[in-house]
Formats: structure tokens, sequence, C-alpha cells
């Protein structure tokens, strides 16, 4: 089952626009001009101001802040390592039902992908504070695929919000990065929330420390063999975009490290590739993180 956004979407037929609305929100509006498929056209709805181009699709603002997650994270994360009791209080619990009445189907895309990367890994964390302190994810059964949590008004899996959400609708390999599974074979958790105007870069970054250290990638230069996290192997269709070997290879080089990069490069038609085991350590601490100052939001 998919769960496919229900856009408000803009229709183009004959120079007509139709603008389809959610029902239980709005009524149906219909726009009609003989010029329009090149114009700029104005439209309030209900008092918030739209400015869209014919062919795109329209987006509606978002008051939804991350900000209280990011704050939690400063506190309580450091080098990738979690002190979950930080998050047992009113203002996480706050924040969890923030994001299960959340609407982000018509916001902007990139506000969208901050909401479901935070959110994974809010709900990740919520998973740990309820089952306390475990050696692993994998010693819960169903931490993954039948633990639900309320996230935009449904009831998600972890696998759900990974696999329907987060790889349908935002297929690229750098999501891989900024979701957490609370054990040390992943990328580190940042102690920073994700936000709408970084999100990219944020990413990208968290690819090139985790590809660039023994976690994401190793080299052995005698056999000529890049060993890479099984991440690499179970979601192989995101990074070789069906190119196999090859492109896996090409997609790795710009976040290795400098040295191993280029060894990389002018070995390339003879290096093997291979995948080590996963470390499904938990990433609990049990060590508070030294008082931090708490830098805002998206700054």
């Amino acid at each position: 089952m998919k769960f496919a956004y229900k856009w408000i979407l803009l229709k183009v037929e004959n120079l007509e626009i139709v603008i389809l609305m959610k029902k239980t929100m709005y009524s149906q509006i219909e726009l009609k001009s003989s010029a329009i498929s090149k114009s700029i056209v104005f439209l309030a709805v209900f008092g918030l101001s739209v400015i869209f181009s014919a062919g795109t699709r329209l987006y509606a603002e978002s008051n939804f802040s991350h900000e209280v997650f990011d704050s939690l994270l400063q506190k309580n994360v450091k080098d990738g390592k979690v002190f979950y009791k930080g998050f047992i209080n009113v203002y996480f619990q706050d924040y969890l039902y923030r994001i299960s009445i959340a609407n982000p189907e018509t916001w902007a895309r990139d506000e969208q992908l901050a909401f479901w990367l935070n959110t994974y890994n809010a709900c990740v964390i919520s998973n740990m504070v309820g089952y306390g302190s475990i050696p692993s994810p994998l010693k819960k059964k169903g931490f993954f695929d039948m633990d639900k949590f309320k996230v935009a008004g449904m009831d998600l899996t972890l696998n759900q919000i990974e696999d329907e959400i987060i790889r349908t609708n935002f297929p690229t390999y750098l999501v891989h990065f900024g979701i957490v599974c609370a054990a040390l074979g992943c990328p580190k958790l940042k102690d920073r929330a994700f936000c709408q105007s970084t999100v990219k870069k944020q990413l990208e970054s968290n690819m090139r420390e985790y590809i660039s250290s023994p976690m994401g990638a190793r080299l052995d230069r005698q056999t000529k063999t890049l060993k890479l996290s099984k991440i690499m192997e179970w979601y192989h269709k995101d990074f070789d975009i069906g190119g196999g070997k090859k492109k896996l290879i090409e997609v790795m080089i710009p976040y290795l490290k400098p040295e191993d990069a280029e060894f990389v490069k002018a070995n390339k038609a003879v290096i093997a590739v291979d995948y080590f085991d996963y470390d499904w350590t938990t990433n609990e601490t049990d060590q508070k993180p030294a008082p931090a100052v708490i830098k805002p939001y998206c700054k």
C-alpha cells in the first residue's frame, strides 16, 4: 500500500486551469482564461495569497516549526550518541502531537522532506524512550514494521514512513543519510533538526561524513575491494539507479576520503564491491552531554 499525497493540482486543458481542492476543507474552484499558459495568476483563498504559474504545483505556506525538536537534539545528542532519557518530557510529547496533526501535503517539497526526516527520527526516539534501555532496536519485535505512530493523520510504521513516504516521494539516495535507526551502523544522528532551507546541504554533509568513515566505506588496496555499509546493498536500487556496480562506484567516489577516491578512480575498471556486517548495537549513551549554548533553529 502506498500513501500518495493529495496534492492541490494545477491542470491545464485547452487553456483552462482547474484547481482541485479537498472537499473537506475547501469548495472546488475553477478558473478559466484564454491566455493563461504563460501568465501568473494571483489567487486568494480564505485569506491565503498564493502565486503560481500554469503547469506548476500549488503550495500553501506552513507555520510548522521543528524548533523544539532541534533544541532537544542539541541538548541530548553528541557525536551520534543519544541520551534518550533527555526526551522524556512534555516538550517532546507536544512535538509528537503536532506531528500527528500536521498537514504537510501542500507544503513546499523541501519543507516536506525536512518534516518527514525529522518525523522518522522523532518516532525512532519515541520508540527507544518507550522501550527503555535496549541493546539493539532489533531486540524488540516489530520495532520497524509493526509499531505504529500517528503522523499527519495516518497510522504509520517506521518502514512505511521510510519506504512509502520518504523513498517514494523523494527518490534520492541522500535520504538514507538523514534517517537514523537507533543503531551504531546507521549514519549518526545529528544534534540539529533538518531545516527546509538547508535540508539538501545537511544530507550531502551527512553522506560525506558517513562514506568517508569506516562505518560507511573501507578500501582494501591490496585486493582492490571497496567494502561498503549494508545500506548500499539493501537499497542498491537507490544508489546504482539500475547501472549496477559501475554506477554505484561512481556515486561513492565523491564522498570517499580524497586518497581513497583517487585510488578508486585510477583502478575503477577492476575495483570489486563487497559489504561488511551492520552494527545493530544501540546508539544510546547513559551520559547526558555537557550543557550547550542552544543555537536558534535553522541558524
